[in-house]
C-alpha cells in the first residue's frame, strides 16, 4: 500500500524513471511507511488503553501478539503482530529506557524497532499514554507519540516541498511547461 501511495505521489509530481526519480521514490516510500506505522501505533496504543480500562488490568507483552491479531487491522497481507518493517511489537508496562512506571499505575509504552530493525536506536517508533520526560535516554524522534493526522500532515508537507523543488529543477533545466528551450539561471536573495 505504501508503495502504491509513493507511486501515486511520484506520478502526480511528474517524476520520471531517472536516478533522481528513483531516489525520490525511495524517500517517499520510507516517509509513507513511517506515517503508516505512526497511524498503526496510534491504533494499537488506543486499543491497549481501552482494553486496560475495560479489563481493569494491564495487557502484558506476552499477551500482545494475540491481542493484536484479535483487535488490530493492518490492511493487506501484513502480519499485524509485526511493524511495517517486520519486527514484532514490544509492550512495556513496568520500566522503559531508565524510566520506572509507578506501581499500580496505568502507564505503558508500545514500541516498534523502526526502519533499521534495531532496538534502542533513534528511529524507534513508539506510542505512550503519558508524557515522556525531556531528559530520557535515547528519546525517540519527536518525543511524545504523533497522531496519524500529524504524521500524514508531515508527508503532505514533504510532498509540497518536493513538488516545489522539482519545479525549480525543471525550470533550471528548461524542462518545464513554460516553453523555454534550455537551462535558465536565476538569482535568489534572502534565506529559506
Amino acid at each position: 500500500m505504501t508503495q502504491v501511495l509513493a507511486l501515486f505521489m511520484m506520478i502526480s509530481l511528474g517524476v520520471g524513471a531517472t536516478t533522481a526519480g528513483k531516489d525520490l521514490f525511495d524517500i517517499i516510500v520510507r516517509m509513507a511507511q513511517v506515517a503508516t506505522e505512526k497511524m498503526t501505533m496510534n491504533q494499537i496504543g488506543k486499543s491497549i488503553m481501552m482494553s486496560n480500562i475495560s479489563t481493569g488490568r494491564k495487557l502484558t507483552n506476552n499477551e500482545l501478539p494475540a491481542f493484536l491479531v484479535k483487535n488490530i487491522t493492518a490492511g493487506g497481507t501484513r502480519d499485524v503482530r509485526k511493524d511495517m518493517w517486520g519486527t514484532g511489537y514490544y509492550l512495556e508496562i513496568e520500566k522503559w529506557r531508565g524510566l520506572i512506571f509507578p506501581a499500580g499505575g496505568d502507564d505503558f509504552i508500545v514500541c516498534s524497532a523502526g526502519p533499521d530493525k534495531n532496538w534502542w536506536s533513534t528511529d524507534d517508533e513508539m506510542w505512550s499514554n503519558f508524557q515522556i520526560p525531556d531528559n530520557l535516554l535515547l528519546k525517540p524522534r519527536g518525543g511524545q507519540h504523533e497522531s496519524g493526522d500529524q504524521a500524514m500532515a508531515k508527508v503532505l508537507e514533504l510532498q509540497k516541498k518536493v513538488s516545489e523543488g522539482l519545479k525549480k529543477v525543471e525550470g533550471m533545466l528548461g524542462l518545464g511547461s513554460g516553453g523555454s528551450t534550455g537551462p535558465t539561471t536565476s538569482t535568489t536573495s534572502g534565506s529559506t
